[in-house]
């Protein structure tokens, strides 16, 4: 019984302590109203925060995004993106998955149960998503958003490409795909497709 009390006036103490608080701090409207008014020259018309939106570009717009990959440079981080694209749409899924290692960075098939684990779980997934981002009337195209870095140099080691799913409804945002460069040749660290 005494637990009870104990507990209940606790309780007790801190609604008292919230009411407090909030009488201190007062409604938000209060500190608009302390506010001074604008004046009728400081005051923006709907029309001029209309034109200030369209005035800003969208993020990633002033750079040429999305950009639709189609034919890419052998060697480019976007050529090993299409290549796994295209190895996924390959109906023989045993022997698609051999290739697809190929494209895969070592640290990701260092065993036997690794390799085991990747057909499994990451590998299947791809398979079953993959027309979801390959671009309409191509083998392997896709619509790119980003890539990070934008720029790659020679002294760059990992990138990231988001591709859009431009055939998918439900999913609207951009799936990245991981690579890093190896003795100059790029290979997939992580596939999110």
């Amino acid at each position: 019984m005494v637990g009870r009390r104990v507990g209940s006036s606790a309780i007790a103490a801190l609604i008292v302590l919230g009411l407090g608080v909030a009488i201190t701090v007062g409604p938000a409207w209060a500190d608009d109203a302390r506010k001074p008014a604008r004046k009728a020259s400081e005051r923006k018309s709907k029309s001029d925060k209309a034109d200030e939106k369209k005035a800003e570009p969208e993020k990633g717009k002033e750079a040429g995004w999305p950009r639709r990959v189609v034919d890419p440079a052998p060697g480019t981080v976007h050529y090993v993106v299409q290549q796994a694209l295209i190895v996924a749409q390959d109906p023989d899924a045993r022997g698609a998955f051999q290739r697809y290692l190929k494209l895969m960075h070592e640290d990701w098939k260092h065993n036997d149960k690794a390799i085991r684990q990747l057909e499994a779980f990451s590998w299947q997934r791809f398979r079953r998503q993959v027309k979801d981002y390959v671009l309409e009337g191509t083998e392997g195209g896709f619509m790119m958003t980003r890539q990070d870095p934008e720029h790659l140099t020679d002294a760059d080691v990992d990138a990231r490409v988001f591709l859009q799913p431009i055939n998918n409804k439900i999913r609207e945002l951009p799936t990245p795909i991981r690579l890093r460069r190896v003795e100059g040749v790029w290979l997939i660290t992580a596939n999110s497709l």
